[in-house]
């Protein structure tokens, strides 16, 4: 398979294995777990699967379950779905750091 993606991803593998968003997309929102994440996108592992593909749908991050949050009101495009996973290419490239707070003292993998 090709490597598509113009820039650098960073895995979450560390990740807290919580649903730590709130995502709309056509108005159904959902909780995700961020997956992994690039200044253009990211991969998302939502709670529930849609009941109709997304891709091409327009949506927004509307809610971050952090202290600081940095995702929140983002908006993207789903560019991308398999079953509970999606993903988004951002609407506008993610300005200075894409490090999710919690990781911003460890290396990108």
């Amino acid at each position: 398979m090709e490597e598509r993606r113009r820039y650098e991803r960073i895995s979450m593998d560390d990740n807290s294995g919580y649903y730590d968003y709130t995502i709309e997309i056509d108005g159904a929102c959902f909780l995700a777990m961020l997956m992994d994440i690039s200044i253009g996108g990211a991969r998302l592992k939502l709670n529930d699967a849609p009941d109709k593909s997304t891709c091409g749908r327009k949506g927004t991050i509307t809610n971050e379950y952090y202290a600081k949050p940095y995702l929140a009101g983002k908006n993207y495009t789903v560019a991308w779905q398999n079953e509970y996973y999606i993903g988004v290419s951002f609407a506008e490239p993610l300005i200075g750091s894409y490090r999710p707070p919690y990781l911003k003292d460890q290396k990108s993998s």
